[in-house]
């Protein structure tokens, strides 16, 4: 979102919601993944050899 169509907006605003947006893009969506991910999802070379007791 370019600041010229932000309006007349204060600076702040504007970083505040591309701050945001960058936090939930580049932060929150990848933390997602890792904290849901299935455990058929780890290659076979990575996986423990022994089970979790």
């Amino acid at each position: 979102m370019p600041p010229d169509q932000f309006g007349e907006g204060p600076l702040w605003r504007y970083l505040l919601i591309v701050g945001g947006g960058l936090l939930a893009l580049g932060v929150l969506a990848p933390a997602a993944f890792l904290m849901f991910r299935k455990p058929g999802w780890v290659h076979p070379e990575h996986r423990p050899s022994h089970p979790a007791a």
